[in-house]
């Protein structure tokens, strides 16, 4: 069986035609980042105009429950998105990227350095411009952001608030321009928000979490796979091994927490593929979302994984469990057990019983 992982030949070929010379690419980006430092620039300027003088705010709402999706990649959060949006009372949101976008921009610059701001207007512009299928510009477009960046600024925050105001403010603005009303929840996914579950929890006391864990000799499986297509993921297998690790503990590390209790909700790849109506109807009762038996079942079978698996490379894979027995090597498994074993059993995996989630019921 061969050591998974992506042909030289095709990262070296991939390298090469992201870092070719095209001229026109090189006007418009120019263009772009030129654009994005004014409204940086202008940011800053309305910031400070607002916090000084009457001003219309931003779209806000009130309190309204927040779901959260997080997990490693590749752990079938998506998955468990597209369930809890089918629920009625829910409006789902793309894939957002927020803190660690926030953090990487307004972190790294400050709050007021326009070149921050910058970052995240280039950022919004070029996700709506590739057509990326993850971050802010599903959730607001560079005027939406001006206007929320000048009710942040407004209000005078401390460094350590800029994040959580700017975050709240996204989603409060998503909200209401997806018809966001009483009695409605927003369920947003990210799988590497997984470590920010205290900024999350923090800043949304009215928020669950729905942590989905999944076999990492899958996951590792599933990445390869996927870095066919992408470079999203660790291009080795030992890469791939402790991010599955990291994720898994900080959400370990987070359920533990007793500030926590009964705010994160444990998902099980494997059990919910092999019991869909018992582990649909218990995350939604562990949401606050009710739910009658015709509508769990009706949502199990509309949002059964076989119905969208594609194939290898694509977004959707197989979907099934022990996949990793036909992939990985001897010696990926073995470097599987010598860097994950003691999360693994930690998590209720088992290396007796491949695919096996009946001991364990989080």
């Amino acid at each position: 069986m061969p050591v998974l992982g992506v042909p030289m030949w095709r990262r070296v070929l991939l390298t090469a035609r992201s870092r070719r010379w095209r001229p026109h690419r090189s006007v418009t980006t120019a263009i772009a980042r030129a654009r994005a430092l004014a409204f940086g620039v202008l940011t800053i300027v309305g910031g400070v105009v607002v916090r000084w003088t009457p001003a219309r705010s931003h779209p806000t709402a009130a309190d309204y429950p927040k779901v959260f999706v997080v997990g490693c990649p590749r752990s079938g959060t998506t998955w468990v998105a597209d369930i809890l949006g089918r629920h009625p009372a829910v409006i789902r949101g793309q894939e957002s990227q927020l803190y660690s976008t926030i953090r990487h921009s307004l972190g790294t610059y400050g709050a007021y350095n326009p070149i921050g701001w910058a970052r995240l207007f280039y950022g919004v512009e070029r996700g709506v411009r590739i057509g990326a299928n993850a971050g802010m510009h599903f959730y607001v477009d560079a005027h939406t952001l001006l206007r929320v960046g000048w009710a942040v600024l407004g209000s005078a925050p401390r460094r350590d608030q800029v994040t959580p105001k700017l975050v709240r403010a996204v989603l409060d603005s998503y909200f209401v321009q997806q018809g966001g009303t009483a009695g409605r929840v927003l369920v947003e996914k990210t799988p590497t928000h997984v470590f920010y579950l205290d900024d999350i929890l923090t800043g949304f006391p009215d928020a669950h979490v729905v942590e989905v864990v999944r076999d990492g000799r899958d996951v590792c499986v599933s990445m390869a796979l996927r870095s066919e297509r992408v470079s999203a993921f660790p291009t080795t297998n030992e890469g791939r091994i402790r991010l599955w690790v990291h994720a898994v503990e900080a959400g370990r590390v987070a359920t533990n927490d007793a500030r926590w209790h009964g705010r994160i909700v444990k998902v099980r790849y494997e059990d919910l593929k092999a019991s869909p109506v018992e582990q649909i109807a218990r995350m939604f009762a562990a949401v606050d979302l009710p739910a009658s038996d015709d509508l769990v079942r009706e949502i199990a079978e509309a949002s059964d994984i076989a119905r969208f698996a594609t194939g290898p490379g694509e977004f959707r894979h197989r979907g099934e469990v022990g996949t990793w027995v036909d992939h990985l090597s001897a010696e990926d498994e073995a470097a599987f057990r010598s860097l994950a074993g003691a999360t693994f059993t930690a998590a209720g995996y088992s290396f007796d019983s491949p695919g096996d989630s009946a001991s364990h019921s989080p």
